[in-house]
Parts: structure tokens; C-alpha cells; sequence
């Protein structure tokens, strides 16, 4: 007999922000379901962000970043991560259900060639993913939101630091894109940090 599942998805940078696109699916409840989801959203979510923007060098090195991250974290292997780039100029990055991860030109020119601002980007979206966060319903309101945002800061730190890579890149892209952030919201996020061991 087949269950089905509602799939209730949000997707913004901040996790469930205002302005959050929500689509909802109805899928079976087999093994499959969060991966169908997730690519079923995937068109939604890249026709509002500029579509992708075909780079196989910045795929390929998001890859690579991720495989450190995925081999030092015990995450799922790397090669079970998909990474795209979108065309959108605004800096952000999104998560979708199947492991589907997604960083925006202009987050991606911003980072320029710091590997470890890569990784702290990756590592954030990887924790969403791991937490589920885009199954979850929408938050109620911008302090539960920024508390799923924080959540997933201290999961992606401590992905970096048992990658063997630097805690504190975390920190630094929450600075470097405060101003995409709601007023006050990089701060608190990098005052959370000081709690992760």
C-alpha cells in the first residue's frame, strides 16, 4: 500500500524567511520520496533564482570542497551530493530534499577563491539538509527562523572542524554577507558560534 507523504518545502537563504517560496508535493513514502521532491522542486527554485549557470569548474570544485567536508564529517559520500550553480547576482545558497545544494553566482564571486568560505557555505546547507529543515512546515516566525539558521550554522562548524578545516570560515562568510542577511542577523549568528564546541 502506498503512504504519501506532504512535503511542505522552503526555500530561502535564512531557511524560512519572509518571501519564501512554498511549494507543495504529494509524494509516495518509498526510500525515494525526499529525492523526488527535492527534483521536483529543483525547476521551481531555478527558474526564481536566473536558472543554472553552466560552470563545470565551479561544480567540480564545489565537489571537491564537499568530499573533504562529507569523508571528515561521516556525511553521506560525496559523490550522493549534487552542487549547481545559479545564475542570480544576489549572494545565497539553498538546500533541497536529495541532497541537492545550491550557491548563487554572486555568493559564489563574494567567496572568490577561498576554499574555506566554500566549505562554510556547503557545510551550512549540508546541515540543512541533514536537519531536514526544508520538510520542515514554515516557520511561524523570524525568531524561529533565525534559530533553524543558527542550528545549522553549528552543525556546518562542526562538519569543518572534523574535516580538519578551519571553525572560524563560518564566521567570516556570515560577515561577508551580512548585508543579505536581516538587519542584526549576522551578529547574533556569530554570537551563537562562541557556544560551538
Amino acid at each position: 500500500m502506498l503512504r504519501y507523504l506532504l512535503l511542505a518545502l522552503t526555500f530561502c537563504a535564512a531557511g524560512c524567511q519572509q518571501n519564501a517560496i512554498r511549494p507543495i508535493f504529494f509524494v509516495d513514502g518509498s526510500v525515494d520520496a525526499e529525492a523526488l521532491a527535492g527534483r521536483r522542486a529543483a525547476a521551481l527554485l531555478e527558474s526564481n533564482y536566473g536558472g543554472l549557470e553552466p560552470c563545470a569548474a565551479a561544480e567540480s570544485r564545489m565537489q571537491r570542497v564537499a568530499m573533504t567536508l562529507a569523508r571528515g564529517a561521516g556525511a553521506q559520500p560525496a559523490e550522493m551530493w549534487y552542487f549547481y550553480l545559479l545564475a542570480s547576482p544576489r549572494p545565497n545558497a539553498f538546500s533541497l530534499p536529495g541532497n541537492r545544494v545550491y550557491v548563487t553566482c554572486g555568493l559564489y564571486e563574494q567567496i572568490g577563491d577561498d576554499d574555506a568560505l566554500l566549505a562554510a557555505a556547503l557545510a551550512h546547507e549540508m546541515a540543512h539538509i541533514q536537519r531536514r529543515d526544508s520538510l520542515k512546515p514554515a516557520c511561524r516566525d523570524t525568531r524561529e527562523s533565525l534559530e533553524r539558521e543558527m542550528a545549522a550554522d553549528a552543525i556546518g562548524v562542526s562538519f569543518l572542524r572534523r574535516a580538519g578545516m578551519p571553525p572560524e570560515s563560518m564566521a567570516r562568510l556570515l560577515n561577508l554577507v551580512a548585508d543579505a542577511q536581516p538587519r542584526g542577523w549576522a551578529q547574533q549568528r556569530i554570537d551563537s558560534l562562541s557556544s560551538v564546541r
